[in-house]
C-alpha cells in the first residue's frame, strides 16, 4: 500500500515542480517498479500462506544485496535515473529468484490459504497500512512543496537504511502468526510472552549493530551533505529502535487477534501528522521546523507505547480466559489434554 502510494507521489513531483522533461522517465520507472513490487507482494503472500516465510526473506535479502553490489560497482557518476533503473532491475531479479524457489514447494504441497480468508482476517491491517502511508507521505509532501525545504530528500534517502528492518518485522509477524493455532492454554500464553520479550531484546541489539554500520555507509556512498543530517540519523535511529522493541510485541498481539490495537494507534499517528504538517504550513512553530522528524518520533513512541500496552492487555485477557476454562475442567480431562 505505502510503496505504490509513494511511487505515485514521486511520479507527480516533476509536474508539481515544473520539471516536465523528466515526467516520462519518472512515469516509466514508476510503472515498472509498481508492477515488480505488486508481483513481489503476490509471491510473499504465496510464501507466507504456505508456511515458507523463509523463502520470502531470502528473496528480499537477495534484492537488497544485489542492489547494494550494483550501486557499488556502478557508483561513479551514477545519475538518479540509473539508480532508479538499478533498483527496478534488481527488484525483477528478486521476483525471478522468488519464483524459482517457490516452484518445488508448489509441487509438494497445495495448502495455500485462500485470499478471501486472509482479506477477512487482515481487514484491520489493511486500513492500518493505508493510514500509515497517509501519515508518512503527508509531512514529506508538505515539506517539499509548501515549506520549500530540501529536508524531505535527506529523510527519504536515509530512510532506505531502515528498509531491511521492515522486511525483518514483516517476517516476524508471519512467523509468530502461523503458530497462533497453538495458543490454546495459559501455559502457551506464558510461553508466547517470554518469547516476545526475548525477541525484543535480541532484535534491539541486532538493530543497533546494523545501524552503526549502515548509516555511515549510506552517508559516505551517497555523498549527502546537510546540516540536518545528524538530526535525521538520530530520528531514524530512534524510530528503528522503537520498531525493534515493539515488533515482537505487535506480532504476538496480532497472533492473539488484537489487530484493532494497531488501527487505534494509527488514527492517533494520523492526527499527529495532520497537526504537525498544518502547523508547519501555517508557519507556526514545530520542533526544529521539522514536521517530518516530529511525526516520525511521535509515531514511533506511540507505536511502542501502544503495542506494549496492547500486548500486556491481550496476554492478560487471554490468560484469564484459559485459566477460567482450565479451572472448570475435571482434573482427569485436563491431564489428558496436557
Amino acid at each position: 500500500m505505502s510503496i505504490p502510494a509513494g511511487l505515485l507521489v514521486a511520479t507527480a513531483f516533476p509536474l508539481l515542480l515544473g520539471q516536465r522533461a523528466h515526467f516520462v522517465q519518472v512515469l516509466a520507472l514508476s510503472a515498472n517498479g509498481v508492477i515488480a513490487l505488486l508481483i513481489q507482494d503476490v509471491l510473499r503472500y504465496s510464501h507466507y500462506s504456505r508456511s515458507t516465510a523463509h523463502l520470502a526473506l531470502i528473496a528480499d535479502g537477495m534484492w537488497a544485496l544485489s542492489f547494494i553490489v550494483a550501486v557499488l560497482l556502478l557508483f561513479s557518476g551514477t545519475s538518479w535515473v540509473e539508480m532508479a533503473s538499478i533498483w527496478t532491475v534488481t527488484a525483477w531479479i528478486s521476483v525471478a529468484i522468488s519464483l524459482f524457489m517457490a516452484a518445488p514447494w508448489r509441487k509438494r504441497r497445495n495448502d495455500r490459504i485462500p485470499l478471501r480468508r486472509t482479506m477477512h482476517l487482515g481487514k484491520w491491517s489493511g486500513l492500518d497500512n493505508a493510514l500509515s502511508a497517509f501519515a508518512n507521505l503527508l509531512p514529506m509532501l508538505a515539506t517539499s512543496l509548501v515549506v520549500a525545504s530540501p529536508l524531505a530528500g535527506t529523510y527519504r534517502l536515509m530512510q532506505t537504511v531502515i528498509g531491511p528492518l521492515n522486511v525483518v518485522n514483516s517476517t516476524m509477524v508471519a512467523s509468530i502468526g502461523k503458530s497462533s493455532w497453538r495458543l490454546t492454554s495459559s501455559d502457551q500464553i506464558d510461553s508466547l510472552q517470554k518469547r516476545a520479550y526475548r525477541l525484543a531484546a535480541t532484535v534491539a541489539v541486532a538493530t543497533v549493530a546494523y545501524l552503526v554500520i549502515a548509516f555511515p555507509l549510506v552517508a559516505l556512498f551517497t555523498g549527502v551533505e546537510s546540516d540536518a543530517l545528524p538530526r535525521v540519523i538520530a530520528v531514524y535511529a530512534f524510530s528503528a529502535l522503537c520498531g525493534a522493541l515493539g515488533a515482537p510485541l505487535m506480532s504476538s498481539a496480532l497472533a492473539l487477534g488484537y489487530q484493532y490495537v494497531g488501527l487505534v494507534i494509527r488514527v492517533l499517528v494520523v492526527a499527529v501528522s495532520v497537526t504537525a504538517t498544518s502547523l508547519a504550513v501555517a508557519g507556526i512553530w514545530v520542533p526544529f521546523g521539522d514536521p517530518i522528524g516530529t511525526v516520525a518520533v511521535l509515531s514511533s513512541a506511540f507505536n511502542l507505547t501502544g503495542w506494549t500496552y496492547g500486548f500486556s492487555r491481550a496476554t492478560k485477557r487471554e490468560r484469564g480466559k484459559y485459566l477460567v476454562a482450565e479451572t472448570a475442567k475435571p482434573p482427569n480431562l485436563l491431564r489428558k489434554e496436557q
